[in-house]
């Protein structure tokens, strides 16, 4: 079964920084096959067809050192889609590995999205290992530096955080980043997000004591 977290797979990224128009017509006929490898390894991913973007992305990575341009970019997007098949195989500890490598300090300096979605991917996993001081400090960090993350993964990791502060006992931290959830939800006019994120305060209100305002986000829910 697959991951409940929200997916949102971007194409992986080109082997040099040039505009696009030029890029392709510049590539090697090397990197163009690499591209084309990672680019079905995400398709297959998208099918769950998860051995076979394994194999896919084991390939491309076995190929990447043989390219003479730099390939900072391609590579992160790999280790990156790497641990997601990984993950869906139940190989945890080797989908952690990934991310962690996609955050490697190596690639500190490029300006691209996989850093922020290995982040944001490994801290769920964390959460779901058990492993949730970890998970929650992870996704923060990820919430607090977030121009790459997608809106609906911004939704997902406040709802996680919520979520797992509030079965852990930290329910006025639960409650706080319900409420920012429920901002950016109505923000970003998503109302079954901004519903979930209802009911997560309400359960937090309930545990504080405050029956009333529980029952007035438990109604807010309602209306969506």
């Amino acid at each position: 079964r697959s991951s409940q977290r929200t997916e949102n797979l971007p194409q992986p990224a080109a082997t040099t920084s040039e505009p696009a128009a030029n890029s392709e017509a510049r590539k090697t006929p090397a990197e163009q096959e690499l591209q084309a490898l990672a680019g079905e390894g995400v398709r297959l991913l998208k099918l769950a067809n998860w051995d076979e973007a394994l194999t896919a992305f084991d390939l491309a990575l076995v190929e990447l050192p043989k390219l003479d341009t730099p390939s900072g970019d391609l590579e992160q997007s790999l280790h990156f889609h790497r641990g997601r098949a990984l993950e869906q195989l139940k190989r945890n500890e080797e989908a952690l590995t990934e991310y962690q490598t996609c955050q490697a300090e190596r690639f500190v300096t490029r300006m691209n999205p996989w850093p922020q979605l290995a982040a944001f991917h490994q801290g769920g996993l964390l959460i779901t290992l058990g492993r949730k001081a970890e998970g929650i400090d992870l996704l923060k960090s990820v919430l607090d530096r977030r121009p790459h993350l997608p809106g609906p993964m911004q939704l997902e990791a406040l709802h996680l955080v919520a979520g797992t502060y509030h079965g852990t006992g930290g329910h006025t931290q639960g409650l706080s980043f319900a409420e920012q959830g429920v901002s950016l939800a109505q923000r970003n006019r998503q109302p079954i997000a901004e519903a979930r994120m209802l009911r997560v305060a309400a359960r937090c209100q309930m545990a504080l004591g405050r029956p009333d305002d529980a029952l007035v986000s438990l109604q807010r829910a309602l209306d969506h």
